[in-house]
Formats: structure tokens, sequence, C-alpha cells
């Protein structure tokens, strides 16, 4: 369902902290039995003196059961050159770990990146996690779990009753997330059913010829987060599919332009 890029890591010496990072480092953010899971960390080279840049988590998709760190490495050096220090995680997949494994693993990522904000110098008093299809659905659940102050979803998964396209559902991955769950915790699985009240600022991006994840996805996430009080902006890409390309232009102006609005957000 995706395309996987390889990732280019960088080996750093150790050093005193905050550590000056090439184009992206790995660390080993939790340990499950015998499995690390890890995440690249983009620093931004030269960071304005004074001035901590803020975090971007990013989370990718796969429909829980497939996907790697690596697929989201264009997203980060343009969120990095946008001004963010960026990081782009890992997480133990279905049907090996259901649900809720996924939710748990992201949320420790951001926890240890939190701990880490002196070591390698970014403002970790407001977070952004954002992510593609199951990554959009983890980061809303980072949102509901307090641990992010924004989101940028896109192509995300907000209510798993709402059906995908026919050739979306054929790949079953919701079945394969949740196991002998399916169907009855699909409202559970889902976040947007969970917000009661206002919620995190949050930025949808979707594209009107995505074929696996109708745009309804993202408009009822959007009115819904409006009609509960919270800051929510939708962006529908003409030309996009599913996932988010940077190399192409209009996509890559809608990441822009969800980098600036989360940029400028206030810290509540």
């Amino acid at each position: 369902m995706f395309v996987v890029l390889p990732a280019v890591l960088a080996v750093v010496p150790a050093q005193s902290p905050p550590m000056r990072l090439a184009a992206s480092q790995e660390f080993t953010y939790a340990q499950r039995g015998s499995t690390a899971l890890k995440l690249d960390l983009y620093r931004l080279p030269d960071p304005v003196a004074g001035k901590r840049p803020r975090l971007f988590v990013l989370i990718h998709g796969g429909g829980w059961v497939s996907g790697t760190k690596a697929e989201l490495r264009p997203h980060a050096l343009r969120l990095r050159e946008l001004g963010f220090a960026v990081a782009s995680v890992d997480y133990r997949l279905a049907p090996n770990h259901l649900w809720p494994a996924q939710r748990t693993d992201v949320r420790d990522a951001v926890r240890w990146l939190r701990s880490q904000a002196k070591r390698f110098g970014y403002d970790a008093s407001f977070v952004v996690a954002g992510g593609e299809s199951a990554g959009g659905h983890l980061s809303m659940w980072l949102g509901l779990d307090r641990e992010v102050q924004a989101i940028v979803s896109i192509s995300g998964l907000h209510d798993l009753r709402i059906p995908m396209s026919t050739e979306g559902e054929s790949y079953r991955i919701v079945q394969r997330a949740l196991g002998d769950a399916y169907p009855a915790k699909l409202r559970e699985f889902s976040p947007l059913p969970q917000i009661t009240r206002r919620f995190v600022p949050t930025y949808f991006i979707h594209g009107k010829r995505d074929p696996w994840v109708p745009v309804v996805h993202s408009e009822v996430a959007h009115r819904q987060l409006q009609k509960l009080g919270g800051v929510s902006k939708l962006e529908l890409v003409g030309t996009m599919g599913h996932g988010l390309k940077p190399a192409n232009p209009p996509e890559r102006a809608a990441l822009d332009r969800a980098a600036k609005w989360a940029l400028a957000l206030r810290a509540r």
C-alpha cells in the first residue's frame, strides 16, 4: 500500500548536550521484550540562538499492519526546512500486536522525546503530532491522551465505523488490527467518537483522489471538532491520492501550510 524509502542514518560521536546531529540519527525509545522500538530524529543544524524549535512527531501509515518510519523521511526533511525538529517513529504492527499496542507505543515515543528535550535542544512544551492514514488515526489518539498540543492528519481514519472505499475495505486492515475484537470494538478503536469537548487544534489534509480512504473521513472529523468548539482546518487537495508526496508541488504546498499553521499556534 506504501512505497518504503530507505533511511539514511548518520553516526554522531558522543558529546555534551545539546547534541549536534547530521541528517538523522536513530534511537531506541522503548523495549518490548526482545523488540526494540526505534525512532529517527532530525534536528535543525543551526537553530536560532536562544530559541528552541518546536518538535513535530511523524507517525507512518500502513493500516497498522505495515510500514516503517523511513517512509516519512521526505516529510521530515521538509518539516525541518520549515523550522521544526522532527522525529519519525516506528511502532508494533498488527496482527502480531493487536490494538491498543500501537497507541501505547506512539505515546511512549512522545514521552521519551519529551524527556530528551534538553539533551537535543528542542521545545517539548509544544509538540505537534502528524501522520498519514493510520498515522493520522494514531496522532488523534495522542491528542486524546493529552500528549501533544496540535495535530496534522493526512489521509487519516478518524471514525472506523465509516467505511473505506471498496478497495480500501478489501485490505481488511481494521479486522487485522482488532483481531477477535472486530467489529465489537470499532467505536473504541476510533478516536473521533471519544472526543466530547474542545480538542487540540487539528489540521486535516486529504486527497480528493484517495482510492482507499474517502474524503468524508476528514470532512466528518473536521465538522465534529468545530461543533465541539475546537480549532480545526480542512484542506482538500485535488490531485492528491492516498498519502502526501512532498516532491509533488501542490502536496508540498499543503504540507507547508499545515506546518506554518502549527508554528503559529500559541501554547494554551
